[in-house]
């Protein structure tokens, strides 16, 4: 889950685990058998009204999923001004444009981990989300949703 130095570089950090499913077993077990109970935090199913406020209050939006489209979550944490670490995945390179973005990275727990450490330790790659790319040919606008997000 975590290597003893990640955790002592970032001791302040705390990881924020939003949803429910089959592995929250595992995961309290890994969580339990690591110590890290005190900086790791289960949430399990949070309300949709709930999650911009959790979002832009995040310093780092994590999803290392194994196949994408394009994940609304990505959009919802650029949305709120929140950098993103993602997979090489579906639309990955179409959301993450520029560092300010976030970084697109393996499927493997110490490169993820690489990612995510790369962006806690500049504060200048923080709270900038980059800006919209204008449409082009055969790229289509993003959806009114998408827009009031943004606001």
């Amino acid at each position: 889950m975590t290597s003893s130095s990640t955790r002592s570089q970032h001791s302040q950090v705390t990881l924020l685990i939003a949803g429910e499913g089959p592995e929250r077993a595992s995961l309290e077990a890994r969580i339990a058998r690591h110590g890290i109970s005190d900086r790791v935090r289960l949430l399990g199913a949070v309300p949709h009204t709930d999650l911009p406020r959790l979002i832009a209050a995040a310093d780092v939006s994590a999803l290392a999923s194994s196949s994408e489209g394009l994940a609304n979550a990505w959009i919802e944490s650029l949305a709120c001004g929140t950098p993103i670490v993602i997979t090489d995945a579906g639309g990955a390179h179409e959301v993450v444009t520029s560092p300010d973005a976030g970084r697109v990275t393996i499927r493997d727990g110490l490169a993820f981990a690489a990612a995510i450490d790369a962006l806690l330790k500049d504060p200048r790659q923080r709270r900038q989300p980059a800006p919209p790319r204008p449409p082009s040919p055969g790229r289509p606008t993003p959806p009114r949703s998408t827009r009031i997000w943004r606001r």
